[in-house]
């Protein structure tokens, strides 16, 4: 989880020092919880999610954490398949030319 937590706080162009303020932390803990050096507390962690602007699960299992939901991925397949049909009626229109 430290590692999400490093990557999406750097993303957001926040240093440690930025991010422990707003938690009310030290940037030393910052740190420490980052490596994995020490374990951050439940209410520890909501409070990272909401100031970093990503999910728990973004945090806490990150090979998951693009999915989204159930429902978004299902409308993300859907926008797929139909440009998969648009380039594949594409091609046959180039190809009967």
């Amino acid at each position: 989880m430290g590692k999400q937590i490093r990557r999406y706080r750097r993303a957001r162009g926040m240093s440690q020092t930025a991010l422990a303020e707003a938690l009310g932390l030290s940037a030393a803990h910052v740190g420490h919880i980052e490596r994995g050096s020490r374990h951050a507390s439940l209410e520890t962690v909501v409070a990272i999610s909401r100031q970093l602007e990503v999910s728990l699960d973004a945090l806490i299992f990150p090979d998951t954490a693009t999915a989204g939901s159930d429902d978004q991925r299902i409308h993300q397949l859907r926008q797929l398949l139909h440009s998969a049909g648009e380039l594949i009626d594409d091609l046959a229109t180039s190809a009967a030319d």
